[in-house]
């Protein structure tokens, strides 16, 4: 791939800009915060409101950075590229077995978002049961956000949202005739529904009412689980739980949910705070919550460290039960993840029967067969199956490739399991697995029909400041040679937990095939190497996270795979932390970056709709710890004026209620007023959100722009403004 130098491409850039209009200057309004005896000015505090001159300012800013990307040379061509891999990976991204049926969502080739299908285990032809495109909404377009089929696959319970703004609607479906029943639930966002066992009603977890002048931060707050009859006016629904009672660890801002495992006469009640992997759980008869008079009996406090959520998968991690026995996960005495069991007449936590040791990799995934359990477990990427029979003994289970591991579920009924592999290089697939056979493709999809052989993933090694060893993926095409010449895309997270694991991603092969390296840094605050690693990497650990991705861009840089002049560092939502803070800490080692949708002002962040479930990993303002940690890893607060910060986009959506659009924009707003460097822009989706329900093409332009706009900052010829 031809370049041209860093001070050439700035110079034309900076020439072109000055013919060019430029974005419209956010004014300045300090508001004054005081926070344990100092004081903090936020000049972009307005901007809060979300009033018309706000709107404005969006629609001014988004217009220019969308024109200048638009005139670029090789915009159009990439974004075609980009398109083309996309259309191809027609692939499963869940999975869920009832009896002889397996129900999954694919986006068909040309197809906008992905749609429900239902098959036979045994083979056939797949039958299309919720195709969301052509429904209408006003807010944008609508999506399939969550599905749950009943025991016996006659039913589905799903949610539709509009526009990425995640506020769902729950529905039920008729899988024989493939009709919708009457039934429309709204504020049914974390609705999460669980069948009872005859599949004529199911619990599912509702917001409250808004009520006039309710602040933002209360909003997920009191959720209740509720019982419905299919059929019924949910008027009629009876309350069987609530999140805000006195026996909670979470108080008001839990997430409850219910689940009555097959075969089980108890329910459980399970309240998440959003964020962490961690639970707490209570147990009713089922016959009591049948009844609309449940007797709840906890089980287990914040204090057992009961996993819920897989340690760095976040895919689910629930009570397996047979015969009176749960299987339960827990990191108490193991910060990978053991396996205890409970006997349910008696439940009692501290002196659980342990059933698996936590050896072999955090615990990711747990899945519950007629022959026995089903763990994934991942190690620094590297992501192995198990099977544990009912004799608590041991054995691999055979992988059909090296990758990561995703939905993994079986039936309580049936040997085996089920599970979605992928690699950085390998589109997912679906496989079923068995304790001794080895592992059969589902054919659930057509195979990828671009040859990606070209590509090579090597691991290399940065070394964090205080000596901690942290792992890189690097992909590039064999032969490339390392002389520091191509244009480099460094990726990471680092945030609740959840690891970076191999996944592919066609949008990102165009930058590959045409020369450019993309790396993925491991950096603490995921779990790769269990809940330790988190723990380094949360409240006043969290430096560890963009420390770590810097030392992994001067790794890349060691290793000759790329320069200064060619590092791009790129992070989303939460990671918005660790790219806001490498930038601003050590703005001479990147020359590009993108921030999507990020967290970028954290003094602030606890006031946003989802703020209270954040604290758990991040800190509060109301204690002094929380404020220094929260200062301290806050991009907004470590902009200075006059620096030539590198040449930086910055994404939001303006429906999105993770990180509300004035987060991203205050970044924007500052960062154009500070830099002395390369040209700042912020790109705008006005009928999308935090990125849940965008689609195809949404995501395909927005990668598009944001490659194009890298790479003009790289030097790539082809990428560069014409000369006024």
């Amino acid at each position: 791939m031809r370049t041209i130098g860093l001070g050439a491409a700035i110079a034309l850039l900076s020439a072109s800009m000055t013919m060019a209009a430029q974005p419209p200057k956010a004014a300045t309004k300090p508001h004054v915060d005081h926070y344990f005896g100092e004081t903090v000015v936020d000049d972009y505090h307005w901007m809060e409101a979300r009033d018309p001159e706000f709107a404005a300012w969006m629609k001014g800013q988004d217009d220019v950075t969308r024109a200048e990307i638009a005139a670029l040379p090789g915009r159009k061509a990439l974004g075609e590229s980009i398109a083309a891999f996309t259309a191809a990976t027609a692939t499963p991204t869940s999975l869920d077995v009832r009896g002889d049926k397996v129900f999954f969502l694919l986006r068909p080739p040309g197809a906008g978002v992905p749609k429900l299908f239902v098959r036979d285990l045994a083979g056939g032809e797949p039958r299309m049961l919720i195709d969301p495109e052509p429904m209408k909404a006003d807010g944008g377009p609508v999506s399939l956000s969550a599905y749950v089929p009943s025991p016996d696959g006659r039913r589905i319970a799903y949610t539709l949202t509009s526009g990425g703004s995640e506020d769902a609607v729950l529905h039920v479906l008729d899988v024989a005739s493939g009709q919708a029943l009457p039934e429309s639930i709204d504020r049914a966002r974390f609705a999460q529904p669980d069948w009872a066992p005859d599949g004529k009603s199911f619990l599912y977890t509702r917001l409250k009412i808004p009520t006039p002048g309710m602040p933002e931060q209360e909003r997920f707050q009191d959720e209740v689980v509720w019982r419905h009859v299919v059929g019924e006016d949910p008027a009629k629904d009876v309350k069987i739980f609530e999140a805000s009672r006195p026996d909670s660890g979470n108080g008001r801002d839990g997430i409850p949910f219910a689940y009555q495992p097959k075969g089980a006469d108890v329910v459980f009640l399970l309240i998440q705070d959003g964020v962490s992997p961690y639970g707490e759980a209570w147990i009713a008869p089922a016959a009591s919550v049948a009844a609309g008079r449940p007797v709840f009996r906890k089980i287990a406090s914040l204090a057992d460290k009961l996993v819920i959520l897989g340690l760095g998968s976040g895919g689910s991690i629930l009570p397996a039960v047979r015969g009176g026995k749960a299987w339960v996960a827990t990191t108490l005495g193991s910060p990978y993840g053991r396996i205890v069991e409970l006997d349910l007449s008696k439940p009692d936590m501290a002196h659980a029967r342990q059933v698996a040791p936590g050896e072999g990799g955090a615990l990711s995934a747990l899945a519950v067969a007629a022959d026995g359990l089903y763990v994934a477990r991942a190690e620094g990427g590297a992501y192995a199956v198990s099977h544990i029979g009912w004799n608590s003994a041991i054995r691999p289970v055979s992988a059909p490739f090296v990758g990561s591991v995703d939905a993994l579920t079986a039936e309580i009924d049936q040997p085996g399991a089920l599970g979605l592999f992928q690699s950085w290089a390998r589109p997912p697939e679906a496989f079923r697995l068995s304790a001794d056979k080895p592992a059969a493709s589902l054919a659930l999809a057509r195979p990828f029909p671009f040859d990606l052989s070209a590509i090579v993933v090597d691991r290399i090694e940065a070394k964090a400041p205080d000596g901690t060893i942290i792992p890189v993926d690097v992909l590039h095409l064999k032969g490339m040679k390392r002389d520091g010449s191509a244009p480099t895309l460094l990726e990471s997270y680092g945030a609740y937990g959840i690891s970076a694991d191999p996944f592919f991603q066609p949008r990102m092969l165009p930058w590959v095939l045409r020369g450019g390296v993309y790396a993925n840094a491991h950096v603490r605050g995921g779990s790769e190497y269990g809940e330790a690693w988190h723990l380094a990497g949360k409240e006043a650990t969290k430096p560890n996270t963009w420390r770590d991705f810097i030392a992994a861009g001067e790794a890349l840089i060691a290793e000759g795979y790329t320069s200064k002049a060619k590092l791009a560092g790129t992070g989303t939502s939460a990671g918005g932390v660790l790219i806001g803070r490498a930038v601003t800490e050590r703005p001479d080692l990147f020359a590009a970056a993108f921030m999507g949708v990020p967290m970028a002002d954290m003094l602030r962040f606890e006031t946003t709709e989802g703020g209270p479930a954040n604290v758990n990993e991040f800190g509060s303002t109301r204690t002094e710890a929380g404020y220094r940690a929260l200062k301290a890893m806050s991009p907004l607060v470590h902009v200075a004026d006059a620096t030539a910060y590198p040449a930086t986009i910055i994404s939001a959506g303006m429906n999105d209620h993770r990180v509300p659009g004035w987060v991203p924009a205050k970044m924007a707003a500052r960062m154009q007023a500070a830099s002395t460097g390369g040209p700042v822009r912020l790109r705008v989706d006005f009928d999308a959100g935090h990125g849940f329900g965008s689609t195809k093409a949404q995501r395909d332009q927005l990668y598009a722009d944001v490659e194009a706009f890298l790479l003009q900052a790289l030097g790539d010829p082809e990428f560069q403004p014409k000369a006024p």
